[in-house]
């Protein structure tokens, strides 16, 4: 007699790739190159809004750059106000996600804490100051201070994180006893001080980004430790 063949699995009918019940479904060969074109329009138009300026860059000049057409460029972003809002908002999303992380993270220690928080700050600045300080400047030569209300939102959360980083400082009393958005407040503006004046020095007496992140550092940890 042949042995009885084994009961049948109710997920024997599923192909050997399906994810398992309740996975998102893995995304579709078309999104991710959809997903691949719109980094690399994001990461063309930084680099040109950046050498060029708002007025002087065109979408044909980044199109061009991501080696795409210029009607694929206008498939992802309606036109050029768009496209450098888009990647303010995919920078202020990244400060904000950063500092959110080190805000879950467990402590771990006063000084390596304010050494992260510096550490994300600087390498920000090396990687996108020259487009931010591009958007400013084109902002204020339009009476236009105000940043839109998305990249606002994601200050806000980014601020928010930064209080958080803070408020467990003053639980373990590793900073001054003062409130933990007026601590956020003096990081944010020493930070915002020090970049602005690196800015405007001639190129070759500007500092490293390790030597920037060190006398960061320094300084305020004069000011915000105890």
């Amino acid at each position: 007699m042949s042995a009885a063949a084994p009961p049948e699995s109710p997920m024997s009918d599923l192909p050997a790739t399906a994810p398992p019940p309740g996975a998102a479904p893995a995304p579709s060969k078309r999104a991710i190159g959809r997903e691949i074109h719109r980094l690399r329009i994001l990461d063309e138009a930084e680099r040109i809004f950046a050498a060029k300026g708002y007025p002087g860059t065109t979408v044909a000049e980044i199109a061009a750059a991501a080696g795409l057409a210029v009607g694929t460029i206008y498939n992802f972003f309606p036109g050029k106000d768009a496209l450098a809002e888009a990647v303010m908002v995919r920078i202020a999303s990244d400060r904000a996600a950063g500092v959110e992380a080190l805000a879950a993270a467990p402590e771990a220690g006063r000084e390596e804490t304010l050494r992260a928080l510096v550490r994300l700050r600087v390498a920000q600045f090396f990687a996108h100051g020259a487009f931010l300080r591009m958007g400013i400047e084109y902002r204020r030569s339009l009476g236009r201070f105000d940043p839109p209300e998305g990249i606002r939102a994601l200050f806000a959360r980014h601020v928010a994180a930064t209080e958080r980083v803070f408020a467990r400082g003053l639980a373990l009393g590793h900073v001054r006893p003062l409130p933990a958005a007026d601590l956020a407040h003096v990081f944010e503006g020493v930070c915002r001080e020090w970049f602005f004046q690196w800015g405007r020095k001639p190129e070759a007496e500007r500092e490293s980004a390790d030597a920037l992140q060190a006398r960061l550092f320094d300084v305020l940890s004069v000011l915000l430790f105890p």
